[in-house]
């Protein structure tokens, strides 16, 4: 008997799956997309932090004229000009920057022991990390430069427009404007020094420097003021003549007509 030769019917092993070069491209286009895409969510993530302080500094404003408005909060150091011939008007570029050296502010919630100009403004800490202080370490903490301007006032409440008495005590009856500057606590005290600018700081010759920017790549710039405003300040002890001497409305002794 003749016997056919036996197929070998088995299935062949299987090779299918990625090679190793195949595996690297898929490695190289992830990677290509990990790069494309980290500065983006970098810069979303660093514009939302920025976003979040700005919020949370308005906040801190906001709540420091208030206080100021009901009392609660002492004013800060309020200069006179003029002498009633002339309007008075609040100007924050006229107000100098505090220094960027270290702060001392033991306690939250009031003014700074320093640095300080009594004649000119007062620092006024807000403490945001919950440890009763502001410090130059801190990156939550908000440090607020307070300033008031106003007309000549004299000794009598009744009589605004006497310049011939310089009285601070009478001052804030008299009504002023008061302007602030909100930096971030650890704009101060650093290794090497930040100078703190004011909004209109103009860095160079062709670009007018603003507010630290909500939309940045990075956390923002600590020279800048995170917010600068200002208000006129009044209280029930205020009167017409006192009103018209720091607009000057009427005449140039203060008279409304």
């Amino acid at each position: 008997m003749k016997l056919k030769p036996h197929l070998n019917l088995a299935a062949p092993p299987n090779e299918s799956g990625f090679t190793i070069i195949e595996s690297l491209l898929a490695v190289v286009v992830v990677a290509i997309l990990i790069v494309g895409i980290g500065p983006i969510v970098a810069f979303s993530a660093a514009t939302r932090v920025q976003a979040r302080r700005g919020e949370l500094g308005l906040q801190a404003a906001r709540g420091f004229m208030n206080g100021v408005v009901a009392n609660t909060i002492a004013d800060p150091p309020i200069n006179q000009t003029g002498n009633g011939a002339e309007p008075v008007a609040l100007q924050l570029d006229d107000v100098i920057v505090p220094p960027s050296g270290d702060i001392n502010c033991p306690t939250a919630n009031t003014y700074c022991n320093s640095p300080v100009d009594t004649n000119a403004w007062a620092l006024y800490c807000v403490d945001q990390d919950g440890d009763n202080q502001c410090t130059s370490t801190s990156p939550k903490d908000f440090v607020i430069q307070a300033f008031g301007l106003q007309a000549g006032v004299g000794t009598d409440p009744a009589n605004y427009n006497n310049t011939n008495v310089d009285e601070a005590a009478v001052r804030p009856d008299a009504g002023y404007q008061i302007g602030i500057r909100v930096y971030r606590a650890n704009a101060f005290g650093q290794n090497p020094a930040v100078i703190l600018k004011k909004s209109s700081d103009n860095p160079n010759a062709d670009r007018a420097q603003t507010q630290a920017s909500l939309v940045t790549s990075g956390m923002g710039s600590r020279a800048l003021p995170i917010v600068e405003m200002t208000t006129a300040i009044n209280t029930s002890q205020t009167n017409l003549d006192a009103y018209c001497t720091r607009i000057n409305i009427g005449t140039n002794q203060g008279q409304c007509n």
